[in-house]
This record gives C-alpha cells, structure tokens and sequence, in this order.
C-alpha cells in the first residue's frame, strides 16, 4: 500500500483470502464461491473421464461399454457428479478384483512355486524376538538353484533383515478409514495454503506458511539424448521427463497402519521419479518406444528388454544422482515400476502371458537395479530396502531381489549387501520417519505419476498405489505437489510446456539442476542381457553419478 506521508509503498501482512473474497463481494456477491464450485467440477469431470477410460481399456477397448460423454458430464450437478464418480470407482475395483483372481490361477498353474506354504505363516512371529535372529525358518529346506523357486523369508542369504513388521501387512482398517484420511488431508492442504481447493496457489508460492522447507525442492531434470525420445520428454500431457527425479522435503502425518502420528514428525526427501509404463492395459503408454512389430502377428508388439531395462536403468542412475548429490545417508526403496506397470504386459507382449516369463522379466529388472546402485550409489549411504510377502505380486517382486542380492559372482554386489537392510512388510513413508528421528539426510523413493505427481491421491480410486496413498498420509507432500503440479492454475486437459516443472520449482524458490550427459550420462549402447531358460545375465557400461560440485 502507499504511506500516505512518505508517498512510498510499504509491505503490510494481509490475509489473502479475507482480501480476495472482499474483492470479489465488490464486484459480484458469491462470485468466488461460485469460481471454485467451477474449479471443483472441473477436476471432478476430468478424474470421471480418467477412470471410465481405465474401465474402457479393462472392456477390450470398450465395445459394447458405454460411456458418459465430456457433454453429458458438463451437464451434470455436482452431486450427480459425486455419484457417478463413487459408481464408477466400484466397477473398476471389480474389474480389478477379477483381474487378481485369474493372475492367481495362471500362478497356481504354473511351475514357480512358494518355498513358505500358507501353514508357515509367519504372521505367528513376528516382533522383537524375530528381529534378532537371521531368518524366519531356518530349518526350510530350499535349493537355491531351482528356477522355479521363490525365495522368501526362510534364508538371511547373507542379508541383514529387520523383522519388526513381518507378518504385519499395514493399511488402513478399512475404506471408510482411508476415506476420512483422504478427506481430511484435502481440507488441510486447502487450509495450510490459505485457498480453496481447486484455486491456484503457485503464485503465492513463497510467502505460504512452510515456504521455506518447499524452496529446499530440486529438479534433476536429464537432458541427455535418451530424454528426447519418443515419450521421453516433458510437455504435452507430460509434468516429469522420464528419466526426470524431483525430490521434496516432507513429514508423514499417519503411520503404516494410517494411524496418527503424534509428537515431532521428522523431514526427510522423497524422491519423486516414474517408472516405465509397459503392461498397465493394452494401451501402455510407454510401450510403443520399447517394442517392436511381432512378424507373426502383425497386431502385436513385441518387447524389446534391453531398451526397456537400459532406461529402467537410466532412472536409477538419476535417483542415485540426486542422492548423492543431498548428502543421503540413508535411501529406502521397494521394487519400483514393478506393480501396475507389469502387470498387464501380457495384453501387449502374449509371450508375458505365462507367469514363469513375467517373472524371468522382473528378475531381470532387480538384478539391473541392484547393479546400478551398487555401482553409482554412494558407499557411506545405506540402503533400505522394503519387501513384502503376504500377497502373490509382492512375493514375486521379493523374490526377484532377493535372488539379485544373493548373486554373489559380482563383487560390486557383494560388497554392497553388506550395506542391505531389507525390511519384512516394510513401509517406505513409516521407516523414513523412523530412520528420520536419528539422521536429517534420508530419502525414500516414490513411484510417482508423470502427468500428476501424486495423481489423483484425494479421489477414491487407486487404492493400492504407492504414490496416491502416500500423498494421503502426508499433507505436506500433498501441499507441495498442488503447487508444483500447479494445480488450480490450469485444467488437467491443457497441454504442459516443456520446462513447466523447471518453472514451477523456480517458482517455488527450489533450484533445478541439469544432467546433460557426459560422465553421467548411461551407455548409448543398449545393455546386452543374456536370459538362458531361467537364468538372468546383464553386461552394461554405466558411467559415473557423482555430483560435480558441492552442495551447501
């Protein structure tokens, strides 16, 4: 405002929205109000949209489905809106549900099985008293071996283990409690950026409460000659790079079992980075850049692994990169792009069809990961490294690590195990706030969404997603993925720019640091991978991930 003595302006502190809703009383009454009620069934069409085209893909393609069109949607009151979306949202977890039931008979009618049976459940012992000894069942007798084998929790394999939550799966109670907490974190977002829900907030980025901890962001964005290609790059309907790592200062509000957490909640980085989508439907986005014209069936594709794992990879190699670059001194991590992204490949690649050949692939995939990180990741961080084993899909994923970490014929491996803690029925958000409370430089990896960091996390879907339920749990993560996303400030539809995420950092007060190539930047040669039967080789020249300066 300008001194009325002086005649200069001086800074006085305001209230934003008490200032913004007078504005608009001036000129218009419950304009405001009716702006935001715009903004709300804006994202609310555009989520309904999201999930009839994950129910299409589900319908091969959806012949026959029907859909509610953009016009109809439009026409629709918030309420009706509101319904739709819950109806919608039962139907795809059905369909889910039918999807889970026959991944589980094509397992039983496969070769791999279990060494643990259901009568070994080691739900039985988990706690204190299994936290010190070296395996759950010692007296189990597996031959390594065998291809056809999963490895569980019956060997230590040379590993250190923390059985504190074996047995434990975690999650919330039920629906209506991961509901209340979705709820109830959207209201606090709003509340902490002094907004609405659905009004854009970038712009007042740094003088929100916790300004300061969201300028600590940083953007590794890649800009080496893979970052390029094809659905590599950023823009369009692309927030994030594919090989691009964001990483974030946060604290969790609610534990493994979405309980409270009361008292100090620790900051720790996550490191937001996207896996390759190559099997979640038919229509994988990421597929076409990693697959090839079947010649026997011109309406096939087939997947060509040593693309697909080079860039797996590559994004490892950037994780690496930044947490060196922060000084981490502990890194937690799950089997990343392991899940949703894997899961349907059959439906694009009809070799993957067969259980045992998925799970030669993920073998693949964990034994490359644990190399690149062996390789590049700083020798004075630890590695947390979350399993679990109580469903199919998790144990598949667990026995594809296991089995790389077992690998004792590398010595960069070997030697790197010995700074393993692999965490039974580990929570990645719940140990980052443990491990937090004894060290100021940890970082967990989350699996985010390219197009939405954190995706649609406060919708009703996606109830088994690392990065929607994550964002649930905390609403400091939530708080500055609104911003970033700069959700608010535009319509999910409106294509992005290219370096929208560089700005929207910038804007924020974080820094941006690129990763142009050069020592850094992975083999232009594709990794040659040699599978015989059931077996997993990989020979890559990785280059050096060491910052290439300081960090204050």
């Amino acid at each position: 405002i300008w001194d009325a003595q002086t005649k200069f302006p001086v800074e006085v502190p305001v209230n934003r929205e008490a200032m913004l809703a007078g504005l608009m009383g001036h000129v218009g009454g419950k304009a405001a109000a009716s702006e935001s009620d715009v903004d709300e069934r804006h994202w609310k069409i555009d989520a309904i949209e999201d999930i009839q085209r994950e129910i299409q893909e589900k319908h091969d393609g959806g012949r026959g489905h029907a859909l509610v069109s953009s016009e109809d949607l439009s026409g629709m009151s918030a309420a009706d809106l509101e319904k739709l979306e819950h109806t919608l949202e039962g139907q795809l977890q059905q369909l889910k549900d039918e999807e889970d039931s026959d991944r589980m008979k094509n397992f039983q009618s496969s070769p791999l099985r279990r060494s643990i049976t259901s009568e070994r459940d080691p739900s039985a012992l988990f706690g204190s008293e299994v936290a010190s000894r070296g395996a759950l069942f010692p007296d189990v007798d597996v031959d390594d071996k065998d291809p056809y084998t999963l490895f569980g929790q019956e060997k230590d394999r040379g590993l250190h283990w923390d059985y504190t939550w074996s047995g434990s799966a975690g999650g919330p109670r039920d629906e209506s409690q991961r509901n209340k907490i979705r709820h109830g974190t959207k209201d606090k977002v709003a509340e902490e950026l002094g907004i609405r829900w659905g009004q854009d907030a970038l712009k007042w980025a740094q003088q929100l409460k916790g300004a300061q901890t969201m300028q600590q962001s940083v953007l590794y964005t890649d800009q080496t000659p893979a970052a390029h290609i094809g659905e590599a790059p950023a823009g369009g309907r692309y927030l994030m790079g594919r090989y691009d790592v964001l990483a974030t200062k946060v604290w969790t509000d609610f534990d493994r079992n979405w309980d409270f957490i009361k008292g100090t909640k620790p900051l720790f980085w996550v490191a937001h980075a996207a896996g390759i989508n190559i099997g979640e439907s038919r229509n994988a986005s990421d597929f076409p850049d990693f697959s090839s014209q079947d010649n026997n069936n011109s309406a096939a594709g087939r997947l060509e692994e040593n693309l697909f794992v080079e860039a797996m990879e590559h994004i490892i190699q950037n994780i690496a990169y930044a947490a060196n670059d922060l000084k981490v001194e502990h890194l937690i991590f799950f089997p990343f792009g392991m899940g949703a992204f894997l899961r349907n490949l059959s439906l694009c690649d009809a070799r993957f069809a067969h259980t045992e050949e998925l799970q030669r692939l993920r073998r693949v995939i964990a034994r490359a990961f644990i190399k690149v990180f062996a390789k590049h990741l700083s020798s004075n961080t630890k590695f947390h490294l979350c399993l679990m084993f109580e469903d199919m899909e998790p144990q598949f994923n667990s026995d594809a690590f296991l089995r790389a970490l077992a690998d004792d014929s590398i010595e960069e491996v070997r030697k790197f195990k010995k700074r393993v803690i692999v965490h039974s029925e580990g929570d990645v958000l719940h140990l980052a706030h443990d491990l937090a409370g004894t060290s100021p430089n940890v970082m967990l990896v989350n699996g985010a969404n390219r197009q939405l960091i954190g995706n649609h996390w406060f919708a009703g879907h996606a109830k088994r997603a690392i990065d929607e339920n994550m964002h649930r749990r905390s609403w400091r993560m939530s708080a500055t993925s609104y911003l970033l996303n700069n959700y608010g400030g535009r319509r999910e539809r409106d294509p992005r720019r290219p370096d929208e995420l560089a700005r929207n950092v910038a804007a924020l007060g974080g820094r941006v640091e690129v990763i142009k190539g050069g020592s850094e930047e992975p083999s232009e040669r594709p990794v040659q991978v040699r599978v015989p039967s059931f077996g997993c080789a990989l020979n890559g020249s990785l280059g050096s991930l060491q910052p290439q300066r300081q960090v204050d």
